[in-house]
């Protein structure tokens, strides 16, 4: 694959980037799956990290030209850098949860993907390094004087994504020996502060970690889900372990309010005991919320070892053991 780089030039009254040359250059370096190693709290900052440097000032221009700004065709301007840019953050943000999160079903990992390449977060990071301001924008998207701009604010919005994305493409193109590596590293910190709870949350949840993919191991035990494993610990004949709905009307992820969240408890009636509750698990998906449920029960090992006993007891008594 070849791509074009083109010389700028910036006349009164013509576009800022205009064709003149057209030096060709090594197409986009692919990511390696190693680029990155997976979070861990320690990789969480206090602050937002620095804006990674364009080197090149043809690419620079680009990145924060809209394409209503350009005289001709082949001018260049954001619009595909924004295209290869959107690859890149993908594929960025793929890697680093699938190694950070190996534990997860590919639904969760792609709940928390969203989280960080929605158009709303990028454009909360645009707005945070001003690109939207140094972008050379067509008068519909500037505010004149009081009035606030024409154009719509979801059309600013998605300006504003827009402009994350093409500044990622062309920080990667500048430079083709060490853009791609800065661009991994400042994404990895930047979407730090996005899902901190959930590296936090992982960094505890030690078989959440593994990756099996990769060649883990993975212990036999660690292999069944919780409610298999909740079930062979404490169940028997006549015991009961049920699962119920415990989701409030209208409560919505944190993290993504437009996603509902589910609720269950683990109930257990048996040992003793009547409609006693073992723990409680919330998701976004129900199924892996009776999970979680079952997860917290199995962490309690204090009051599980109470059930244990008396089931190690049921089962003397019939010379089952």
């Amino acid at each position: 694959m070849r791509c074009p780089i083109e010389n700028a030039s910036h006349e009164k009254g013509e576009s800022l980037i205009t064709s003149r040359q057209t030096p060709a250059v090594s197409g986009p370096p692919i990511p390696s799956f190693i680029l990155v190693k997976p979070w861990t709290p320690a990789d969480i900052p206090k602050s937002m990290p620095p804006l990674p440097k364009i080197t090149n000032p043809v690419l620079e221009l680009a990145a924060f030209t809209h394409v209503g700004m350009t005289k001709h065709k082949s001018d260049l301007s954001y619009d595909r850098l924004e295209w290869l840019g959107d690859a890149y953050v993908e594929l960025i943000s793929s890697s680093l949860i699938f190694q950070t999160f190996g534990g997860m079903t590919t639904g969760q990992c792609s709940q928390i993907r969203e989280l960080l390449i929605r158009n709303a977060n990028l454009g909360e990071y645009s707005t945070h390094y001003e690109l939207f301001e140094r972008a050379n924008l067509p008068p519909e998207f500037k505010p004149r004087g009081n009035q606030p701009a024409v154009a719509k604010p979801h059309e600013i919005k998605k300006v504003r994504g827009d402009l994350f994305e093409a500044y990622v493409a062309a920080v990667v193109l500048s430079d083709p020996t060490n853009g791609l590596t800065r661009v991994a590293e400042w994404l990895k910190t930047l979407w730090a502060t996005t899902i901190k709870d959930q590296i936090r949350s992982v960094a505890k949840t030690p078989g959440l970690q593994t990756v099996k993919e990769l060649g883990a191991t993975v212990t036999e035990e660690s292999k069944l889900p919780p409610k298999v494993l909740l079930s062979q610990i404490i169940g028997a004949k006549g015991i009961n372990i049920r699962y119920e709905d415990l989701s409030k009307p209208n409560k919505k992820d944190k993290y993504n309010n437009k996603l509902a969240l589910f609720t269950v408890g683990v109930f257990l009636d048996g040992w003793g005991e009547k409609n006693k509750l073992l723990g409680t698990g919330s998701d976004l998906n129900k199924k892996e919320a009776g999970q979680k449920a079952a997860q917290m029960a199995l962490n309690n090992k204090k009051l599980l070892k109470v059930y244990q006993d008396k089931k190690k007891a049921f089962l003397d008594a019939l010379g089952e053991t």
